[in-house]
């Protein structure tokens, strides 16, 4: 009973670190995403400004 256990300890975690990883790479893709949104806004107000200023 001891061994089994330690093997189901083990094995929950190597979970709780594998969550971990999954958790701190999509914060990573996110905050890519989010970065990307951000630039692509700026860029969308820039062009709106140059209009303007164009007229």
């Amino acid at each position: 009973m001891g061994i089994l256990s330690e093997v189901a300890r083990r094995i929950r975690q190597n979970m709780d670190v594998m969550t971990r990883s999954v958790t701190g790479i999509t914060a990573a893709v996110n905050g890519v995403t989010d970065s990307s949104d951000k630039n692509i806004h700026d860029t969308k107000k820039l062009s709106e400004k140059i209009d303007a200023f164009e007229l």
